[in-house]
């Protein structure tokens, strides 16, 4: 019990002594409705579909004239994005993620013609993928996110899209590179703590 209290009262010294834990975002998008980024952009259905144009991200395409709008029928009515960057020599002894606040519904993610995931990710949450292995730093990055979204009219199923009438990459999307060996959240216990204390 005495070692447990005491790699508590020096755990902080020894997170202080650690090499600093740099954690660099590189925004793929624009950071909010009123700062956006154009990616190319494709609509399947409805308006000022079937053709390649761009279209502000973070938005909905909706709300920029395209696709079936507030129509109840919306099956199989997709946006495709793409968007090209570049990778910086100086990541390549990092790790680097891709991270997107918030995408309505479900999206695809390749990058370089490659899945980022097995699996489709989608809702009001953030979610984010391990990109590392999949980046190359001699010629730009290709990026490609299909998003779906749920038919209205069949909603049953996937109760975590209700139909709202509205399709898009809604929230900025952005790398997070970290060093190869990284913290990746630190979590003190207090009950536990006094617990150790008490038990003493």
């Amino acid at each position: 019990m005495k070692k447990t209290i005491l790699l508590l009262l020096f755990l902080p010294g020894i997170l202080t002594r650690l090499p600093a834990q740099e954690t660099i975002t590189q925004y793929l998008s624009g950071t909010d409705k009123d700062h956006t980024v154009p990616w190319e952009f494709f609509c399947t259905k409805g308006r000022n579909s079937g053709v390649w144009t761009t279209l502000p991200v973070p938005s909905l395409w909706d709300q920029q004239g395209f696709g079936n709008g507030a129509a109840f029928d919306r099956t199989d009515e997709q946006g495709l994005y793409r968007y090209s960057f570049p990778s910086l020599k100086e990541w390549q002894s990092k790790k680097i993620f891709i991270v997107f606040e918030g995408v309505l519904a479900h999206a695809n993610v390749k990058l370089n013609g490659k899945p980022a995931t097995d699996s489709y990710q989608s809702g009001f949450y953030q979610f984010s993928y391990d990109i590392t292995a999949l980046l190359r730093y001699d010629e730009p990055n290709l990026l490609e996110v299909t998003v779906t979204n749920p038919n209205t009219n069949t909603v049953e199923g996937d109760k975590d899209n209700a139909p709202i009438g509205a399709g898009g990459i809604f929230a900025p999307v952005y790398l997070k590179i970290v060093p190869d060996v990284y913290i990746e959240r630190v979590a003190i216990d207090g009950d536990l703590a006094f617990s150790a204390i008490d038990n003493a």
